[in-house]
């Protein structure tokens, strides 16, 4: 994504791995950041969308309150397509689920403090432990 170049703020692109495959998110870093840990969301959009689609170039209301975010392509959607990671069963949720796991791991974001966004299908309630 050519826009991560000139954004304002950071924009990280990561590969989740996930059934052998990964599966791309971008994780959107507030410009201002807040002492300490920052808070993070999770945003999923519905099944005629994509990741690039969750965030507004200027002014996303997220970044603007000192939040990170973010933003997958989960089984079925975007980039998942043409790497045959498919909807089937629960592995939505389980993308979910690894996707968490990664924002946990991140220098940046506090574990304690994250949040899901779903729109539509990405709206589906998560089962995931955190153990």
């Amino acid at each position: 994504m050519k826009y991560a170049s000139i954004a304002s703020h950071e924009i990280r692109r990561a590969e989740i791995p996930f059934g052998g495959k990964s599966f791309p998110g971008y994780l959107h870093l507030p410009e201002k950041r807040p002492e300490g840990k920052i808070p993070c969301i999770l945003t999923i959009g519905g099944m005629d969308t994509f990741k690039e689609m969750m965030h507004s170039m200027y002014g996303d209301d997220f970044l603007k309150r000192g939040l990170a975010s973010f933003a997958v392509d989960g089984p079925g959607q975007g980039e998942c397509c043409i790497r045959h990671i498919h909807i089937a069963g629960t592995n939505f949720m389980d993308a979910g689920c690894a996707a968490l796991e990664w924002m946990r791991s991140q220098p940046e974001t506090d574990p304690d403090r994250i949040a899901v966004f779903g729109v539509s299908f990405g709206s589906l309630p998560c089962r995931c432990r955190r153990g």
